[in-house]
């Protein structure tokens, strides 16, 4: 359940920041869009009910020897979960007031007040994160960061994507939202690695290389939730590359050009990220592998390829093995179909579909070469 809330928390960021930048640019730069009011104040409304569930689940663990009112409260008050959550509350609040009283319109000067306060919600999502819990600057900062790159690019392309009325001035979208969207991308790759290396990093060996922490994390949820999210990015920066290059070009050529429809299967993708991020949320980093198996148990999908039996202290190693080798291959074939079926506008669901295999080949190429 909480991980449906997670991913509608992210979904809700996205909307709102992505329609109130689109707002603020001039229409001669952008497609004309329907941006409706009551869809932003619900999506406001819910950023402090969807981020309740996680204050609420430590609440319940801690409740077992004071009860759940002393112990909601003892979290509410002296936990940073708690505290960042108050904090969301009373920003989504004066969001909601804000938004419920200014017109949605490129001339409102208030639109940018508004901005100010998502990004001080996005900080305070960063702030109730385990990265922060960890190194209370730098994870607090890498998070926030990450977030809020993350909701900039896929809250544009959602909102363009999904929103737009007409084919008008694509080039001029194109020239400011391709460099947008690379230093987005840009910063969201630089700031996860650095959450990633918090995040993974072993009590057991403080040493270890990231490499090594990422291949043992395999055996538990978290690790192979973040292998398939890094490996869906696969599809969503081939699109990237598609609008920014590819169909730059065509547009060029021809003004008619529906740039939405590539927006929209890069934003499906962006949502299928948002889904693992959200799970990833609710399982135990492999901070110290062996008693997370003791614990928890190893990861279904890690039995599936690991024919061995699993000791708690494994030492994960990998190899490129002829069925490896295939699947590697069936990836990148994929991949070119991808691109071709794209270029040459098959449906949309036969796109999305195609570009899913390339992920899972990899994985399973991945995978298969686990030692």
């Amino acid at each position: 359940m909480i991980v449906i809330t997670e991913l509608l928390l992210y979904l809700s960021f996205s909307v709102l920041i992505g329609s109130l930048l689109v707002l603020v640019v001039p229409i001669k730069y952008r497609p004309e869009i329907n941006i409706s009011k009551p869809v932003l104040l619900i999506c406001t409304a819910l950023i402090p009910i969807l981020s309740f569930g996680p204050l609420l689940r430590v609440s319940l663990i801690l409740s077992n020897n004071v009860g759940m009112w002393v112990s909601f409260r003892n979290v509410l008050f002296t936990f940073e979960i708690g505290r960042a959550w108050l904090f969301t509350l009373i920003l989504a609040v004066l969001l909601f007031l804000l938004l419920a009283t200014i017109k949605l319109d490129t001339k409102e000067p208030l639109i940018k007040v508004a901005l100010v306060f998502i990004v001080l919600l996005a900080f305070g999502v960063g702030k109730a994160g385990h990265a922060a819990s960890i190194t209370p600057w730098t994870g607090f900062i890498a998070h926030s960061v990450h977030f809020l790159a993350v909701i900039i690019w896929i809250g544009i392309l959602l909102v363009i994507g999904f929103g737009s009325k007409d084919f008008k001035n694509w080039p001029l979208f194109l020239k400011w939202f391709t460099p947008l969207s690379i230093v987005c991308v840009s910063v969201t790759f630089i700031a996860g690695y650095l959450l990633m290396e918090i995040d993974i990093q072993s009590y057991n060996d403080q040493n270890a290389f990231i490499l090594t922490e990422y291949a043992n994390g395999l055996v538990v949820n978290y690790g192979q939730a973040l292998l398939l999210k890094h490996l869906f990015f696969i599809p969503i920066l081939l699109f990237a590359f598609l609008n920014g290059v590819v169909l730059k070009k065509r547009l060029a050529k021809h003004s008619n050009v529906n740039i939405a429809r590539y927006l929209r299967i890069e934003g499906i993708y962006a949502l299928i990220v948002f889904g693992i991020t959200a799970f990833m949320g609710q399982q135990y980093p492999p901070h110290q592998v062996d008693k997370l198996v003791q614990s928890d148990g190893v990861s279904p999908l890690f039995e599936l390829f690991y024919q061995d039996a699993i000791d708690p202290t494994i030492q994960v190693s990998w190899a490129l093995t002829g069925d490896s080798l295939i699947f590697f291959t069936f990836a990148f074939l994929f991949l070119i179909l991808n691109i071709f079926m794209s270029i040459k506008r098959f449906p949309t669901y036969l796109v999305i579909l195609v570009g899913t295999v390339v992920p899972i080949c990899m994985y399973l190429g991945i995978m298969l070469g686990v030692r």
